[in-house]
């Protein structure tokens, strides 16, 4: 692991980002209080409540699974990042990627990118990606970090990586 304000990038070293345990706690708290006022109501003979159990009760189960350690993590290494969200990892090339920014899905801020002319791998998806957002892909967490900060990581490790 590698200091993330250093000027020079010593892409050599993996970076290994996780997201901030805070998030989800919140999460899980709001979501059982959820689940809480749904039984409430199941109590109360409002049959309404069983929805706001299941629903809230798969959230709290996401939230609980995404606080464990490996279950979500943004990583760096000379070949490219992993992205891995519910312990399912996606890794892309650097050379797949022209560059980060930071955009937005509808009011949530993320930090997103765009794939080299030359890759193939879902074009419907990506047309239909830029025509919302005018990006292909999104980073789904910005890992503790300003979402400015993080596409400026993500863009110097790229651009140390093009010197070698």
């Amino acid at each position: 692991m590698t200091s993330l304000g250093t000027s020079s990038m010593q892409t050599n070293k993996t970076i290994l980002l996780r997201p901030k345990l805070t998030k989800w706690l919140v999460i899980a708290l709001g979501s059982l209080a959820f689940v809480l006022i749904g039984i409430w109501m199941v109590r109360s003979r409002e049959t309404f409540g069983w929805l706001g159990i299941v629903f809230f009760g798969l959230c709290l189960s996401v939230s609980l699974i995404c606080m464990l350690p490996k279950a979500s993590y943004l990583q760096l290494t000379p070949d490219g990042f992993t992205i891995c969200s519910l312990f399912r990892a996606h890794t892309i090339r650097w050379e797949d990627v022209t560059g980060f920014g930071v955009g937005r899905v509808f009011t949530t801020k993320m930090v997103m990118f765009n794939y080299v002319e030359s890759y193939r791998r879902s074009p419907k998806l990506r047309l239909l990606n830029t025509e919302l957002t005018g990006f292909e892909a999104a980073i789904p967490d910005s890992y503790g970090l300003k979402h400015e900060d993080l596409a400026d990581l993500l863009n110097r490790y790229k651009i140390s990586l093009s010197g070698r």
